[in-house]
């Protein structure tokens, strides 16, 4: 799947062997790439550049994996073999609690969105977790979610992870 390639891109060397190796996998003809997240809109759009310019042109939407609290993304990144930015990573590690994770994650993840719609990308997609309150607070900050549910959406998140036994501020 061409998503997947994402990773391998970035890991030297060589980039380009995974980008030609890509352009097999879309003989049959895709509607649509799917997402992988990742954490430097840099890193997208370089891939999505290289696969460009050896031919492949199904859109390509970025997965924007939504930082909820330090546990929960030191287990994904580390299980999706993720490259995370050290910047990101200071900045989790620093966050006293979810809730300081969350405006991490809010800010962080706008930040992306609107280099990607800077960009130019067809669409964006959410890796939410059965969680929303950062992915309300990215809406908002975008400008596409107008009323006022943070406080509503961020007890629902805690509420539905302690009901699923996960610690938040692990």
């Amino acid at each position: 799947m061409l998503s997947s390639l994402l990773h391998r891109f970035v890991v030297p060397p060589p980039r380009t062997c995974v980008v030609e190796w890509a352009l097999g996998l879309t003989d049959v003809p895709l509607a649509v790439a799917p997402p992988q997240m990742f954490f430097e809109v840099s890193v997208f759009t370089a891939f999505v550049d290289a696969c460009r310019a050896i031919g492949i042109t199904c859109p390509i939407i970025p997965g924007i994996m939504l930082v909820q609290n330090a546990g929960g993304f030191g287990r994904m990144t580390a299980f999706c073999k993720s490259r995370v930015p050290a910047e990101l990573k200071r900045r989790v590690e620093a966050c006293a609690d979810s809730k300081a994770c969350r405006a991490v994650g809010i800010e962080w993840a706008t930040d992306m969105c609107r280099s990607l719609i800077k960009a130019g990308v067809l669409g964006l997609h959410f890796y939410t977790l059965n969680l929303e309150a950062v992915l309300k607070g990215v809406l908002k900050n975008l400008g596409l979610l107008v009323e006022d549910v943070e406080a509503e959406a961020t007890a629902a998140d805690d509420a539905a992870t302690q009901a699923k036994g996960t610690i938040l501020d692990a």
